[in-house]
């Protein structure tokens, strides 16, 4: 198997007009800025599952607003610790609840683009996630539409302790190696791509991969100016 897991290390805080935060949620994940940590805090933000979030009227691409992700710089695939984050293609039809949703897609964008560098050493044939943001029907929904292939929802989802405790019978002799595990874990839903939603991801994808290119000297500068202050 061929597994893909994680996210970007992005600290995410969108605010009420009160300015309690509406979401926050620590995102680290293999290969990116900050470790190799699931995300935290989840009952307390969105990954804490989709009620509240008043996402069902925003259609998938949020009205054409696109978030780079990139809060704390980025590891895999980019390796460049001047990116920061940002939102595109804001216009007065944007609501909080396009915020939420391109913040989430975003962050699917980012591992389509460590997708894309995995493909360069070979078919990726099964996807499984895991993690706190596995809570959240739509954001895995997000993701297989975004990487256009099915994922795996274990009926364990918390695929670090599961691991190290593998380990640790392995360790033990209690289990010769991982390979003995393979009935243990069990395909708890498999979500499949939306076809339309699919052609969406896709052009809103090209542009999200033009503005990291396009915006390196700006990303630098700005970078830059933020180490002054």
């Amino acid at each position: 198997h061929q597994v893909l897991r994680g996210a970007g290390d992005e600290l995410l805080q969108v605010l009420h007009h009160d300015d309690r935060p509406l979401l926050e949620g620590l995102l680290a994940g293999e290969g990116h800025m900050g470790g190799d940590h699931h995300m935290r805090r989840a009952e307390e933000g969105m990954v804490g599952g989709d009620r509240g979030l008043h996402l069902e009227h925003v259609d998938a691409g949020a009205d054409g607003l696109i978030c780079l992700p990139y809060f704390t710089g980025e590891r895999a695939p980019y390796w460049n610790s001047e990116l920061r984050g940002m939102f595109f293609g804001f216009s007065l039809n944007h609501s909080r609840s396009h915020m939420i949703r391109a913040v989430m897609e975003g962050i699917c964008y980012s591992l389509n683009s460590v997708m894309a560098a995995l493909k360069e050493f070979g078919d990726v044939k099964d996807i499984r996630v895991s993690g706190s943001f596995t809570k959240s029907k739509l954001w895995l929904q997000i993701l297989s539409d975004v990487l256009n292939q099915p994922i795996t929802l274990p009926d364990n989802s918390e695929g670090a302790a599961f691991g190290a405790a593998v380990l640790g019978f392995i360790s033990s002799g209690k289990l010769k190696s991982i390979a003995d595990t393979a009935d243990l874990v069990h395909a708890k839903k498999i979500y499949t791509p939306i076809e339309e939603n699919v052609a969406v991801y896709q052009q809103l994808y090209d542009i999200f991969v033009r503005l990291y290119h396009n915006l390196q000297g700006e990303f630098a500068d700005i970078t830059a100016y933020q180490q002054k202050l």
